[in-house]
């Protein structure tokens, strides 16, 4: 790699059109990790992107842009207009150009496709996306370079990369390790090869650093204790206690006990003092589980700790300090609790100043497979089989389904399979039957399934054999881009 560093002298030259700041000052952050000297010339306007590129092609010595970087909604001259006059120009119509914008309209999107745009990113874009743009820019033009004479311009033109499915096999690939391999997919403990699950991770490490509350929501087996147990670590409190508590699973009387502490003779089997997990997790980390369990009595007696940072052990009068991070856990709608006098407001909000929810896996496709191996290794390894890996007609199975376990069924499912298997690789009738199994029953005589329902299965077949990938399952389906965002934004309130 050291030696392709050299071959380019002189430094390359980008154009961006954009006239929002704050994304000016991202793109030129991103480009300060670029092996090659680049130079970045800025302009607001369409007019003023168009007057200097045609400037600079007018003559023999002055530096073309090796790729302009175009905003779509720029004042008075648009960036659709900018882009067909760059087309059409014979002097400029190879220059690569990448298209900015912050809509998911479909018109954008056949727009940049008629248009002969070499990239395509939606806005807001992450550092990470860029980064793997300026990896892919740099390889290709690298190769250019070498390949005598060729100008740098003609392979850096078969550059495409327009949907998130795409950002994230860029990003994935510039890793430098193989995009199955254990070592790709695993992120912090957690197979994270899906753009959802590495944001959840960025920010999971982000939090970490501070102090505050912080509720982790999502469905029954998404791994919220996982997430609580990688704050802690990456927090300063990594050296102290992690204690998880499961507030649904200890009766409400034990569970005061077992959290606040219980002096001698409190209740009847009380024969020692005691301290609770407060105590316990002293200088350390208390993340409480199923947290929507607990009753209004005990939710008054959390709140005073949350404010006065001190417990009271029960059948005690004195209060002892804590210092104690509390993160806490529900797959419960808190705030439809609160609505329903189920839940206090005020501990809502101290438990609530910062919200991680976790996707389900269904909404995670990329992770199915990348997790499903590393689970049938896991599993193997209790057991003591050989077992590594399955064949593809199961890695079809485990992606057509649709997971309302979520990952817990998943390492179910694994560990079955692993048990079952004939051979070294886990084969189709090994899976549970239930992988198999109708996700909506078959409707009973004479009754009638709502239009809704069937669009909806259709939108997420469609979904789960493009990968992800939006704008293919839109062109799939029949339908516009900017509907079928519409629809699943609509879907996703519906499972609030």
């Amino acid at each position: 790699m050291n030696t392709r560093t050299t071959v380019v002298e002189k430094p390359i030259e980008l154009l961006l059109v954009e006239d929002n700041p704050g994304d000016v000052r991202l793109i030129q952050e991103v480009f300060k990790d670029s092996k090659f000297p680049i130079n970045i010339n800025t302009v607001q306007t369409g007019e003023d992107a168009l007057d200097y590129l045609r400037q600079n092609a007018k003559y023999s010595d002055a530096v073309v842009p090796e790729l302009v970087l175009l905003d779509l909604n720029l004042p008075k001259k648009n960036g659709r207009e900018v882009l067909a006059d760059i087309k059409k120009d014979s002097a400029l119509k190879d220059i690569p150009v990448l298209i900015l914008t912050g809509s998911h309209d479909d018109s954008d999107v056949r727009f940049a496709y008629e248009s002969n745009a070499n990239y395509y990113i939606v806005k807001p874009m992450g550092t990470e996306h860029f980064s793997a743009m300026l990896r892919y820019m740099e390889d290709f033009l690298v190769k250019s370079l070498e390949n005598k004479g060729q100008g740098r311009r003609d392979l850096a033109c078969h550059i495409v990369i327009k949907t998130e499915a795409e950002w994230n096999r860029a990003i994935a690939e510039q890793k430098a390790v193989p995009a199955d391999s254990q070592e790709a997919d695993e992120v912090a403990g957690f197979v994270a090869k899906s753009f959802r699950m590495r944001q959840l991770i960025d920010m999971v490490k982000t939090v970490a650093k501070v102090e505050s509350t912080v509720l982790i929501t999502g469905e029954s087996g998404t791994g919220k204790e996982r997430v609580a147990q990688l704050l802690h670590n990456e927090s300063p409190r990594a050296a102290g206690p992690f204690i998880a508590v499961n507030c649904g699973a200890i009766t409400e009387t034990l569970l005061e006990s077992e959290l606040f502490g219980h002096a001698r003779g409190a209740f009847s089997g009380a024969t020692a003092d005691r301290a609770g997990y407060f105590e316990a997790a002293n200088g350390g980390t208390l993340f409480l589980d199923e947290i929507g369990e607990i009753s209004p009595a005990l939710q008054v007696k959390l709140l005073r700790v949350l404010q006065e940072r001190q417990v009271r052990r029960v059948g005690e009068n004195k209060s002892r300090d804590v210092d104690v991070r509390i993160l806490s856990a529900t797959n419960k709608d808190l705030s439809q609790e609160v609505a329903e006098k189920r839940f206090r407001e005020d501990l809502l909000y101290r438990l609530k100043i910062i919200e991680i929810n976790i996707p389900p896996l269904r909404e995670r496709h990329e992770d199915i497979l990348p997790l499903s191996r590393i689970l049938v290794e896991q599993a193997a390894k209790r057991m003591g089989r050989v077992v590594r890996g399955f064949s593809p007609a199961v890695g079809q199975r485990l992606t057509d389904y649709h997971w309302p376990g979520n990952v817990r069924e998943l390492e179910n499912a694994m560990e079955r399979a692993v048990a079952l298997a004939k051979g070294s690789s886990v084969e189709i009738n090994e899976l549970p039957p239930d992988l198999f199994a109708k996700k909506n029953a078959p409707a009973e005589s004479g009754t009638i399934t709502l239009l809704k329902d069937v669009e909806r299965d259709l939108i997420e077949d469609a979904l789960r054999k493009s990968g992800g990938n939006r704008i293919k399952a839109a062109v799939a389906l029949g339908m516009g881009v900017a509907t079928l965002y519409r629809k699943l934004k609509i879907y996703k309130q519906e499972d609030l």
